[in-house]
């Protein structure tokens, strides 16, 4: 579903052409494409204030924080199945079974992953996918990417997050096209847009240039999981 619609938002933003660079501008190396990359922001951008970002805001203000977390800790149990395969393609095998454990508690225990008991028992969340696995495997990030929709990336973690899309459990459990796959779909957006709305906040009081911050923001956090790993 969503890799779809990415493609099917590269012909308007081509259409565009390519974003003029701000007076003063520092190339960054890390950053080959950024006319390319600063439409797609802006595109993203604009998408993001008519549709998702009003969506996200309704949503936080009409549905009680309970609730809300119970759907944060059903997608973030998901997630946990991924990271128990990237620790094992790791060969951590430490980290791989606490995140088995965390899968299986909170999935029987917890509901389908409603609730968090796991991390009651010490067992911490982690953050892992395909592409801090490349990463450990010795690739570097590569180009920046600013993907239609998805966001910041690099070229590295544009192939890791094709992968971990294949790994999707929800993937295995219905069909793309059903209603119920594009109503979970849609409810992820949602919530993880929701999650974000606080970060913005501080981004937008700081920045003078919202696309050389979000770039600066991403690269800082993908080191900082490179490097130490995080846990929730």
């Amino acid at each position: 579903m969503i890799p779809r619609l990415v493609f099917l938002t590269l012909p308007f933003v081509l259409l565009t052409g390519c974003a003029s660079l701000p007076p003063g501008h520092t190339v960054d190396e890390r950053d080959p494409w950024e006319r390319y990359n600063r439409a797609m922001f802006s595109f993203n951008d604009g998408l993001d204030k008519a549709v998702l970002k009003p969506v996200a805001q309704t949503y936080k203000a009409t549905i009680p924080e309970v609730i809300r977390n119970r759907v944060t800790n059903f997608f973030s149990n998901l997630s946990d199945l991924a990271s128990v395969v990237h620790h094992s393609l790791q060969a951590e095998p430490k980290p791989a079974l606490e995140s088995t454990g965390r899968f299986v508690v909170n999935s029987t225990v917890g509901l389908l992953g409603l609730f968090d008991p796991a991390s009651s028992l010490g067992l911490a969340r982690t953050n892992e996918d395909a592409g801090l696995t490349l990463g450990r495997w010795g690739v570097g990030h590569g180009p920046y990417i600013m993907l239609p929709l998805l966001g910041p990336s690099s070229l590295r973690d544009t192939v890791g997050t094709v992968a971990d899309m294949r790994m999707d459990l929800t993937d295995e459990l219905l069909n793309p096209d059903s209603a119920e796959r594009i109503t979970l779909t849609g409810v992820r957006v949602v919530d993880l847009r929701t999650r974000l709305l606080e970060i913005e906040k501080g981004v937008d009081l700081i920045s003078f240039d919202r696309y050389v911050s979000v770039r600066s923001g991403y690269f800082a956090r993908r080191e900082r999981l490179q490097e130490q790993g995080e846990t929730e």
